[in-house]
């Protein structure tokens, strides 16, 4: 059995589309996989990631928006405390 929900055009009115599928185009690959919970791995991996950026940014004299964010993300420690967010 498909479901279908509509979504309004503004010049046909309402259009049916199948349940799974965005304004008529079907969810991406991504959007399944961000639904996914990372392993501790791929945290810790992400983690290194950001220490090496950050450090080469510092190295380059890289001092932007960005730059900060980073440094404020490795501070607050914000990756894990995320990953524990979505573990519940």
């Amino acid at each position: 059995m498909i479901f279908l929900h509509f979504i309004r055009h503004p010049k046909r009115g309402k259009l049916p589309i199948k349940k799974g599928e965005v304004n008529g185009n079907k969810k991406s690959e991504n959007s399944s996989k961000s639904n996914k919970i990372p392993s501790e791995n791929s945290i810790l991996k992400l983690e290194k990631r950001n220490k090496n950026l950050y450090n080469k940014m510092k190295e380059i004299g890289i001092n932007n928006k960005y730059f900060k964010e980073l440094e404020l993300s490795i501070n607050k420690d914000y990756v894990k405390e995320f990953w524990y967010g979505c573990k519940g």
